[in-house]
């Protein structure tokens, strides 16, 4: 489809052509699935299970066939997977998921909501959201690099560890930065550049019931170490498909447990009372300040709840945060909106326990900023 290139990204000039990949969000019906548009008609998602492979039917499709894991060692990749070299329990450095820039745009109407994504600069689109330039990266990002799993004591990732747990965000960010002037503690920008990701290409807001339950079973009293996807075929799926898949890990685009087992600090997002906060400048980051924020032009929903309806600033248009927590489990947005007086920070994708309230759209926005827990992580984040 031809267009016209996208003014924020002064580096391309003239007429792009690029393929559309959609999904349109009936916002006034319950059901969690979304309809297909452009060129993604067509197209199916089904999880692997175990070592039985699912299928995607946007493997081969710009954006998502660069999406790959590497390992990589003070800010560069060193082995990609496929390369001899390439391990999950690398000597030194991190397991990281590469992902590729994009563009997107949403469109909004009365009745339903469209995302869209293109891996060209087509009229109207804007780059994704941890892509995108901001005042300390005039020229933003080609690729970003997420870390396969959850961290370590040391802040690494690495299959076949504990998960650091019990700290506050501003000592996972620190954590993180202590590993160099590259690395980050994950953050909003990049949650919802994964979510879009997500959305495009599963077209369902039920993560679990379309990838995978996660470790989220009731009678589950502790954290799992990570790798417990390795042996999972492909990049999306869960480790089990019986009664006990809810016992398992899970892993969407070889990103292990973005929801159960453990909740992940996340950064760039602050709350106070109903009215949200968000950076895309990792150095502006810090706990209950607006230094440096941008304030999203609504406000939240005020009740913690299944959620129901999602705000939209067209200065934002990823930054979409809960505005009616009034639906139910199984419907609409079917994860979990947690909502607490005063100043807040964030957390996202649920814990090892309360299967209802889990997923990748689980957004708990109740924490303080000196609160901490043994059922709470982190993960990486790489910008170079």
């Amino acid at each position: 489809m031809p267009g016209q290139v996208l003014g924020t990204d002064p580096r391309l000039k003239g007429e792009v052509h690029g393929k559309r990949f959609g999904v349109r969000w009936n916002k006034t019906q319950s059901p969690t699935t979304l309809t297909r548009l452009y060129d993604s008609i067509g197209k199916t998602f089904i999880p692997s299970v175990g070592t039985a492979a699912g299928s995607s039917g946007f493997d081969e499709e710009p954006i998502y066939k660069d999406i790959r894991r590497c390992v990589m060692v003070n800010g560069a990749v060193a082995y990609y997977e496929g390369e001899p070299g390439f391990t999950t329990t690398p000597a030194s450095g991190d397991v990281m998921v590469e992902i590729p820039r994009f563009y997107f745009k949403v469109e909004d109407t009365t009745t339903h909501r469209d995302y869209i994504i293109s891996d060209q600069p087509l009229e109207g689109y804007e780059i994704s959201p941890r892509h995108a330039p901001h005042a300390g990266k005039p020229a933003g990002y080609d690729k970003i690099y997420v870390s396969a799993y959850t961290l370590n004591d040391a802040y690494r990732s690495l299959s076949g560890n504990a998960s650091i747990v019990s700290i506050t965000r501003a000592q996972a960010r620190a954590g993180c930065k202590g590993r160099g002037s590259l690395y980050h503690l994950w953050d909003y920008a990049t949650y919802a550049t994964i979510n879009l990701l997500y959305l495009v290409e599963v077209a369902d807001w039920d993560s679990q019931t379309a990838v995978g339950p996660g470790y989220t079973d009731s009678t589950n009293n502790a954290q799992i170490n990570t790798g417990g996807a390795n042996f999972v075929a492909g990049h999306s799926g869960r480790a089990n498909g019986d009664a006990n898949a809810a016992k398992n890990a899970i892993k969407y685009r070889h990103m292990e447990n973005l929801w159960g087992n453990l909740r992940q600090w996340c950064d760039g997002m602050n709350f106070n009372e109903n009215t949200t906060y968000l950076s895309l400048n990792p150095a502006t980051y810090a706990d209950d300040t607006t230094a440096g924020y941008s304030e999203l032009a609504y406000q939240k929903a005020s009740a913690s709840g299944y959620q129901k309806a999602l705000g939209l600033d067209p200065a934002f248009p990823f930054a979409q945060i809960c505005t009616d927590s009034g639906g139910e489990d199984g419907t609409f947005i079917p994860d979990y909106y947690y909502r607490s007086e005063g100043w807040r920070v964030l957390a996202v994708g649920g814990l090892w326990t309360y299967a209802g309230n889990a997923g990748l759209f689980c957004f708990i926005a109740s924490s303080a900023a000196a609160s901490t827990g043994t059922y709470v992580g982190c993960r990486l984040l790489v910008l170079p």
